[in-house]
């Protein structure tokens, strides 16, 4: 088996200003060269990419080979226009957005002030991808300074989702000190997983991470004229209504499919907004799991856990249907133990242990750092349309029986799952969410879950004095603040670090 090669960039890039002065940032290139010396000590053939100046000051590690930039141009040469393709990128040197208008010669000296007109500098990460193809595993860098934990989150977001990466590391540079090196490292099914301590062992973690990762078996999408398998999609209709109805898919995330049999699937599409889905935009593919191979026809791809669920179906025949969402609530009957990516084998293997440890086959997963899966069975559809439709009705009461019923507005109702069971709703309003559980749920330990999925999101719930619920709430940390005017409560949640739910 051939060696992973891998290319790390570090440090930061010189621009002319004239023939003496230059441009520069504070990077110190410390990061990168402990992620290239982590890859060299895992048997990977390693490139670092970095200024001179790096090397001299940090020392070459052993198994690492080392090029040299100076400027945003020379990094763009070899990072972009090298004949070899690595399967690993680390693209952590911070390269300077603007350069300035070179002078020629020397800047005098003798003026008081002095006006430097800048240029933007050519976006090297946003070449990454149709550079290398989809096969290389691409890890984007965003540094911010003071900003928010969600402020920092959402600039890591839109770098992964506008340059097609694999993952974006983010961390501020306020933290950045005495040798520590705390880092969120973001993924595309919108995990965000924290890694803390010395640098060397954040980056000793990082790279382990990213290797189990990396190796991975990915199934292939391919268009062919010949597929259409023909098959009905009223079942298909029936899971969208439900999907629809408990609002489990608002955007461009999550997918649902229909069981055909024989490797016959009905899928959503990738990468469309599935709160507008309707029955005609279902997919028919064929799937032959054992080479990993999706064939469909026309100009859209099927979802990219089209595989996965099509092992899960191999694996329990019947199932007629699975639902994937995100941002979901409550508690599943079994959680993953690792977040690998979407739409691979190993995703799907983690699945099938997990479930493998349950006394029964109920198939409601949390894949950690994700969101949940829901595989059904005959009746459970109608069976959850029900206890959804009851739960809604019980909150109504509820509303009436504490005088604060006013008109509800349906789209900002969520379920609160407890498995496969529908327990409860969630208000999600933006001026304060309101959380209700059916009585049989109260007291099991599904409230102590759902508060800390609302430490999590940061989310302040409304409440008034008859809920009887501000202790509970207070108990467990959030702070409360009386409004006269509307006569309620609202509590806000206390702020904790994020937690890495899962072993290395």
């Amino acid at each position: 088996m051939e060696r992973l090669q891998a290319i790390v960039t570090a440090g930061g890039t010189s621009e002319a200003i004239d023939d003496v002065r230059v441009l520069t940032n504070l990077s110190t290139g410390r990061f990168g060269h402990a992620i290239a010396a982590e890859l060299a000590i895992d048997s990977i053939d390693t490139v670092e990419l970095c200024p001179s100046s790096t090397t001299q000051r940090l020392g070459k590690e052993e198994g690492v080979t080392y090029e040299h930039f100076t400027d945003t141009d020379s990094l763009h040469r070899l990072l972009i226009e090298r004949d070899e393709k690595p399967d690993i990128i680390f693209h952590a040197a911070a390269v300077s957005d603007y350069r300035p208008i070179r002078s020629s010669g020397k800047i005098s000296s003798e003026q008081e002030f002095l006006t430097i007109q800048l240029e933007r500098t050519q976006k090297i990460i946003s070449e990454l991808r149709e550079r290398y193809g989809s096969e290389v595993f691409i890890t984007g860098f965003k540094l911010l300074s003071g900003a928010s934990e969600a402020a920092l989150i959402d600039a890591a977001l839109n770098q992964l989702k506008k340059n097609r990466l694999n993952m974006v590391i983010a961390n501020d540079l306020q933290y950045l000190q005495n040798g520590q090196h705390p880092l969120l490292a973001v993924t595309p099914e919108g995990g965000v997983i924290p890694f803390e301590g010395e640098r060397t062992k954040v980056a000793h973690e990082l790279v382990k991470f990213v290797l189990r990762r990396v190796n991975v078996q990915w199934f292939r999408s391919v268009s062919s004229p010949e597929v259409t398998p023909t098959m009905p999609n009223a079942t298909f209709g029936d899971v969208l209504s439900l999907v629809h109805d408990m609002h489990l898919l608002t955007d461009k995330s999550g997918n649902i499919s229909v069981n055909g049999g024989e490797g016959k699937i009905l899928v959503s599409p990738r990468q469309v907004d599935k709160s507008s889905l309707t029955e005609k935009d279902a997919m028919s593919v064929m799937v032959d799991a054992e080479n990993r191979i999706i064939t469909y026809s026309g100009n859209r791809k099927p979802s990219i856990d089209t595989g996965v669920n099509s092992l899960l179906y191999s694996e329990y025949p019947d199932l007629e249907s699975i639902v994937h969402f995100h941002n979901g609530w409550g508690k599943m009957s079994v959680k993953t133990k690792f977040p690998f990516p979407c739409g691979v084998r190993q995703e799907a293997d983690e699945i099938i242990s997990s479930l493998h440890e349950l006394d029964n086959q109920e198939i409601a997963i949390e894949l950690v750092h994700h969101g949940f899966l829901l595989g059904l069975k005959a009746g459970d559809r109608e069976r959850l349309l029900t206890e959804w439709h009851e739960v809604k009705a019980m909150f109504t009461e509820h509303l009436d029986e504490t005088s604060r019923r006013s008109s509800i507005d349906e789209d900002l109702l969520r379920p609160i799952f407890n498995g496969l069971s529908v327990a409860g709703i969630i208000y999600d309003r933006p001026d304060g969410a309101a959380v209700f559980l059916r009585e049989d749920m109260r007291g099991v330990g599904l409230g102590k879950h759902i508060i800390e999925q609302l430490i999590k999101r940061q989310y302040t719930i409304q409440t008034v004095d008859d809920c009887n619920v501000r202790d509970f709430y207070k108990k467990n940390g959030f702070h409360e603040v009386y409004h006269a005017e509307s006569e309620s409560y609202m509590l806000t949640p206390p702020v904790r670090k994020l937690q890495r739910e899962f072993e290395l």
